[in-house]
């Protein structure tokens, strides 16, 4: 279920730029519940508790972990088109 997306800045986290490329928007967000601990990113599990950095962009590919903003709830997921949709 999405959950409330409300800025909530808990810290000031440098990033390398190796990892989050000059250019782009970025953010890190604090992952909340057990739906996404399967998926994993880099070999790493997505865990309750866990730091993601998140690369803010329009478009993503099928297959591809994004976090969905609906209206003000926000949901990390794997994203899969279906039907071409």
């Amino acid at each position: 279920m999405p959950i409330l997306a409300e800025e909530n800045i808990e810290a000031l986290i440098p990033v390398a730029t190796a990892l989050a490329r000059p250019g782009s928007h970025y953010f890190l967000l604090r992952v909340f519940g057990n739906s996404m601990n399967l998926a994993q990113v880099g070999g790493v599990n997505i865990e309750d508790g866990s730091i993601v950095l998140v690369r803010k962009q329009e478009t993503a590919d099928n297959g591809s972990i994004v976090v969905a903003l609906l209206n003000d709830s926000a949901t990390v997921k794997t994203l899969e088109y279906k039907n071409g949709v």
